[in-house]
């Protein structure tokens, strides 16, 4: 039975495996065995290539081009002109465009459950139609560590601490900054995880000033971390964005398990305290959900009282769509205008979302949502701790592909190039605001 990804799958296959295709990346794909790749993917890509495997060794021993049947499961159409058009492509495409392309491509589908989604993304995919690109993103998103110390009830990221494994590698941070500096003007540090978490984060911080970065600054943070680190990053300029979401301990930490409201609040005064001039250097990023919708206005008095002068209201996205928004939308809908009217006594912005699930939120002073049309993609990068590039700030699953392929030693400028540029970061952007939307950005909260 499929299981993840361990430590162990990757043997019986070895970076020896991968010899022939490292020394001739021009090689056909067709020609190219599943077992050639397995070894330079990561984890995520090696466990969906194995679970469609089903953890054969023949099957991996094959050559790609000799997997119709593997293609028409993975992409779950019963469609012979897509998968015809999968596998004759695979003539033309070398392995290192499959593997920025193809390869990321079938990844995808994984997330995509409706069959007519699917066929209507592999069809896109097809057209191999190139919209314009600028030749880098204004906005470098990076996600240091997929490491966190609390349980939030709205995460599953539960790591209960540092994990040094799933934490970027300093030399691969300082070469992404290296190459990215010159072009973007904005970086965030943020991920599925607590930045703070990481031992020698100052070094990192470092290679900022080392590689010459000038642009805007911003890091997520649960609050958690050394205050000497916060005091830095205000020194420098970030933007600290602080996820908070109740006014009281109870409630705080019912949500956030794990945090000490007394420590973090200490925290959050004293920065507060460090940004008197620049009030809106802090922001509080707070997740509305149905257990803390009465903390909605409560949360600009919290702001005012704590030096914050911004506020960032994101509904909670849920498996269910959360149908108690449209239940209480009207009960919303008034503390939201409670929250703006003591915004404007105390003179805090706040920004709030022009939707509430399905519904429009027509109230005066919503920000405009990439549910009503996403410019992200041509605009925003976002690079997961073990290199794979994706859209976006909300943490989208769409792959673009791998900047890092195992040991294969590719400089990074090409790699960032080929992904940046590659087939599927085309198709996404093809299809990312035509109908049927990939199911991920139904009713997205990211706010302009």
């Amino acid at each position: 039975m499929p299981a993840d990804l361990t430590s162990a799958l990757w043997a019986p296959f070895s970076p020896s495996d991968s010899v022939r295709i490292r020394e001739h990346p021009d090689t056909p794909a067709a020609y190219v065995s599943w077992r050639e790749l397995l070894p330079i993917m990561n984890r995520r890509y090696a466990t969906a290539v194995g679970n469609q495997l089903r953890w054969s060794y023949a099957a991996a021993s094959r050559p790609i081009a000799a997997s119709p049947e593997t293609f028409r499961n993975w992409l779950g159409v019963d469609d012979d002109d897509i998968i015809d058009g999968i596998l004759l492509g695979l003539a033309n495409t070398t392995v290192l465009d499959f593997l920025d392309g193809t390869l990321p491509f079938l990844i995808n589908m994984v997330e995509i459950q409706n069959p007519s989604e699917k066929i209507s993304w592999s069809r896109e995919f097809l057209k191999r139609a190139r919209p314009a690109t600028p030749l880098w993103p204004e906005t470098l998103l990076i996600e240091l560590t997929q490491s966190c110390n609390f349980a939030c009830i709205m995460c599953s990221c539960r790591t209960d601490g540092y994990v040094p494994e799933k934490t970027m590698p300093l030399p691969a941070f300082g070469e992404l900054i290296r190459q990215f500096a010159p072009h973007v003007r904005s970086l965030r540090l943020n991920g599925y995880g607590e930045s703070t978490l990481i031992p020698g984060l100052n070094q990192y911080l470092d290679c900022l000033g080392e590689f010459g970065f000038a642009g805007q600054k911003e890091i997520i943070t649960n609050l958690s971390g050394p205050i000497g680190i916060y005091e830095r990053m205000i020194r420098e300029r970030f933007a600290m964005i602080v996820s908070w979401d109740a006014t009281t301990a109870p409630l705080q930490q019912a949500i956030r398990k794990g945090s000490d409201f007394s420590q973090q609040r200490a925290t959050l005064l004293k920065l507060g305290s460090l940004v008197q001039s620049a009030p809106e250097q802090l922001v509080l990023l707070c997740t509305v959900q149905e257990l803390n919708l009465q903390e909605i206005p409560k949360m600009v008095d919290f702001a005012a009282e704590h030096g914050s002068g911004l506020i960032l209201f994101n509904m909670v996205k849920e498996p269910d769509g959360s149908p108690w928004m449209d239940l209480r939308f009207n009960e919303i809908t008034s503390l939201f205008v409670a929250a703006q009217k003591r915004a404007g006594e105390y003179g805090i912005e706040i920004r709030i979302p022009d939707h509430l699930g399905n519904r429009p939120l027509t109230i005066p002073g919503t920000r405009r949502t990439s549910s009503n049309g996403c410019d992200r993609p041509w605009k925003e990068l976002l690079i997961r701790y073990d290199l794979e590039a994706q859209p976006c700030n909300m943490f989208h699953p769409w792959s673009y592909g791998l900047l890092q392929l195992g040991d294969w030693q590719i400089d990074m400028a090409s790699r960032i190039r080929s992904v940046w540029t590659g087939a599927s970061a085309a198709t996404y952007r093809s299809h990312v605001n035509k109908s049927p939307r990939h199911p991920y950005c139904e009713n997205c909260y990211w706010m302009r």
